[in-house]
């Protein structure tokens, strides 16, 4: 009988497929994942443990036995539910591929840990097409659904659905370079979607892309700013990277990070919907550094600013550096203690042309300088619209516009729908408020 029964416990044993060729539907699914490494890796095969009468539900050392085996090569979950504590990936790199997968966390065993633990120093890990599934009931908030132990390389999640989360869904940390996390669908996070913790050294070409994220506690897509307060250590920031075509609602904050030290990051063409549910308050999205380009975005119904640009913590407003903030659409910003459609404070110079900006409660752009004289150099603004249309929270004598001293306003025009804007006193030349339209 025990033999029986250790026989059937065994029946999630990894199947060394003599034959290394990849399935046609999983290969398909790799290559629309960018995952190109795969071809000519060895292919292993498991199937969900069978639950014997009167055992606890939790599959972890078969699953992690598998896994382990299955280094530098190819492991295809077959469709079913994977009981798990925790599982940790090899080092050594491996491409965990999904069918109508789900891993779900075992209610039987210790769960303040991580769920899928990528190890430091890891390469050309792959999670593709398969559903984390934890219980966000638990009080316990120390477990992410996947985390990197740091300087890891060449990490793909792509596909997949994370749900449930108590704590944040995917982590990176320092000296991470090169993931990509592309299409997956986040949703019930107590705090953030994608997170990139406080950096003590920094994180290179990280690219967040086509990714559904809703109803997460926090931050759907955040680049952590500081080891604490305000007047803390800064992060290292993040290099090279990227955050494209992204969807998110339903969140407590919206998209960035404040550090000084982030260089070269593009926030283009996402969808921000929704931000500062049950908060005080929450921007769009949120970001500092150098070289900081906002393009082509969605923002609507935020709870702050809907773009808000500064050197944070405080005091670290010289290492900032050129921000550019360009054809985004930003519609319905509300009350709160600000309520501005762009603001920006701490930042030496920058572009903010063609954006078009209705429903602000406060300015439509706000340009100030919080610290010293010396922080903000020169904004220009080039041929940004404004729509005026809360007539009922805005005073006659109400500014679209507030500039610094150095920074000019060229061929901004403001629709005025309730016939009560005033000529802004700090622009320049070129500014131009435009009668009800009719």
């Amino acid at each position: 009988m025990l033999k029986q029964a250790a026989a059937l416990l065994l029946l999630a044993s990894t199947t060394q497929a003599a034959a290394q060729t990849i399935p046609p539907d999983v290969a398909t699914t790799l290559n629309e994942c960018k995952i190109y490494n795969a071809k000519g890796m060895p292919v292993n095969w498991a199937t969900p443990p069978q639950q014997m009468p009167h055992q606890p539900r939790d599959h972890t050392d078969q699953l992690q036995k598998q896994i382990t085996n299955a280094a530098r090569g190819i492991l295809i979950l077959s469709p079913g539910d994977y009981w798990i504590d925790h599982i940790t990936l090899p080092a050594e790199g491996i491409i965990l591929v999904g069918s109508n997968t789900v891993l779900r966390r075992s209610r039987t065993v210790d769960i303040s840990r991580d769920f899928v633990t990528i190890p430091s120093h890891s390469n050309n890990i792959s999670l593709v097409n398969m559903t984390f599934d934890l219980d966000s009931s638990t009080t316990n908030t120390h477990a992410n659904a996947i985390a990197s132990q740091g300087n890891t390389k060449y990490i793909t999640i792509c596909r997949t659905t994370i749900r449930h989360v108590p704590r944040n869904a995917i982590v990176i940390r320092s000296g991470d370079r090169n993931w990509r996390i592309q299409r997956n669908d986040i949703e019930h996070v107590r705090r953030f979607g994608v997170v990139v913790d406080f950096l003590k050294t920094p994180a290179h070409n990280i690219i967040v892309k086509e990714n559904n994220i809703r109803w997460v506690g926090e931050s759907p897509i955040a680049f952590i700013a500081s080891s604490g307060g305000e007047n803390d250590q800064p992060s290292a920031g993040v290099i090279g990277s990227t955050i494209a075509g992204n969807k998110v609602a339903h969140t407590g904050q919206g998209i960035g990070g404040y550090s000084p030290n982030n260089r070269d990051v593009n926030i283009v063409s996402n969808r921000i919907e929704h931000v500062g549910i049950g908060r005080i308050g929450g921007h769009g999205t949120h970001w500092g550094g150098t070289n900081i380009h906002i393009k082509n975005n969605i923002i609507r119904n935020t709870n702050l600013s809907a773009i808000f640009f500064a050197a944070w913590p405080n005091g670290a407003a010289r290492k900032s550096g050129f921000f550019s903030i360009t054809g985004n659409s930003i519609h319905n910003v509300t009350a709160n203690r600000n309520g501005q459609g762009i603001a920006i404070r701490q930042a030496p110079s920058g572009l903010i042309a063609r954006n078009t900006i209705q429903s602000a409660f406060g300015p439509s752009i706000d340009i100030q300088n919080n610290i010293s004289t010396t922080d903000i150099e020169r904004v220009i603004l080039v041929s940004n619209i404004i729509i005026r249309d809360r007539c009922h929270n805005q005073s006659k004598s109400a500014r679209e516009i507030i500039l610094s001293t150095r920074s000019i306003s060229i061929g901004t025009i403001v629709r005025d729908l309730c016939g009560t804007a005033t000529p802004e006193r700090n622009a320049r030349p070129g500014f131009s408020p435009q009668p009800p339209a009719r």
